[in-house]
């Protein structure tokens, strides 16, 4: 016991993880001297936690310059596609520092007035106008911006950040992805690390206006918790 005790003074508990003795020993400083069991002990109580993973998301949503007071209006705007009207929007007006949401059944039309707005769908009829000086991030529901060929890491790249490799996986971190984690394929992840990995994109884009399709979808309580916090604060 006495050995081990000492290995891990030495090297830590992370640095002696899936290593054989041999290459633990050859690689701590131990001594042949025993210890007694009150000493044994004693060393024991003195010896540092493993640093734990993080357990909570790290977002900070900042727009990078201010927008123009109108955000978004819309006349008589019809919106679907041909042979299939969705919704009616009538006129509306979003203007800067407020906030809307899109509530209504599935196939309702939510994520095709959201494309509406970004420019993807013309609508049917009527007119939709974006303000000045927008810069909008974009929350998809199905994360079709996602490449299932790409890792973790070129996502990030894809964003046209200039961070380092050491940066990214940083960053990436503060997303509750480690290690290897980041060269994974986004064709392997899970919804739930999917949309994490959008949201740390949707972090770097320094947007002004935010469209987010459900963006809780697949996360757990306490990163819903966090989003919230963060989408609150948001100016």
């Amino acid at each position: 016991m006495s050995r081990q005790v000492e290995a891990i003074e030495s090297l830590g508990v992370e640095a002696m993880q899936g290593k054989s003795w041999l290459e633990i020993s050859q690689r701590a400083d131990i001594s042949t001297n025993t210890m007694n069991v009150a000493e044994v002990e004693r060393r024991i109580h003195a010896l540092k936690s493993p640093l734990k993973k993080p357990t909570n998301l790290n977002i900070d949503l900042s727009a990078g310059y201010r927008s123009g007071n109108i955000i978004l209006s819309t006349h008589e705007a019809t919106i679907g596609y041909p042979g299939n009207l969705l919704l009616t929007t009538y006129d509306l007006e979003l203007r800067r520092l407020e906030c809307a949401a899109l509530i209504g059944p599935n196939g309702a039309g939510k994520t095709t007035l959201l494309k509406t707005i970004l420019g993807q769908h013309p609508p049917l009829s009527g007119e939709v106008k974006l303000g000045a000086s927008l810069n909008i991030g974009y929350f998809a529901q199905a994360h079709e911006d996602l490449i299932p060929g790409r890792t973790l890491v070129e996502e990030i790249e894809s964003t046209g950040s200039s961070m380092l490799l050491a940066d990214i996986r940083h960053y990436l971190a503060r997303f509750l992805f480690q290690g290897d984690d980041v060269f994974r394929q986004v064709s392997t992840l899970s919804g739930g690390e999917r949309g994490r990995l959008a949201l740390a994109k949707l972090s770097l884009s320094n947007a002004n206006l935010l469209l987010l399709d459900e963006p809780t979808n697949h996360l757990d309580i306490p990163s819903q918790e966090v989003l919230q916090s963060v989408l609150a604060e948001f100016k």
